[in-house]
């Protein structure tokens, strides 16, 4: 659910059933490739997706949407923050004044 949340946009592309369903085929891929690169290390594996159903990924999935209802971005906050504007005028080389 994590690299979920991770991902840009994550909060409205949770409700497109196209894009959850390659957001699940995407990591039964990951953990397949890991599984082959390195069978004996689980050290860099963050879900061994053989063992999540698609009953549990449903689950989570909608765990996700009940999240989205609510997610509020809090870049949303700094954007709407007005940016300062300073005038910089250089004196000489070393001291510089707003």
């Amino acid at each position: 659910m994590e690299r979920v949340t991770e991902k840009p946009n994550w909060e409205g592309d949770v409700f497109k059933d196209a894009v959850v369903a390659q957001w699940y085929a995407d990591a039964l891929l990951a953990s397949k490739e890991y599984d082959q690169l390195r069978p004996d290390d689980f050290s860099g594996m963050d879900v061994d997706m053989d063992l999540v159903t698609q009953r549990t990924w449903d689950w989570c999935t909608e765990e996700l949407r009940d999240k989205a209802k609510t997610f509020k971005p809090i870049v949303s906050f700094w954007a709407s923050m007005p940016i300062p504007r300073f005038q910089v005028r250089c004196v000489d080389s070393y001291v510089c004044t707003k």
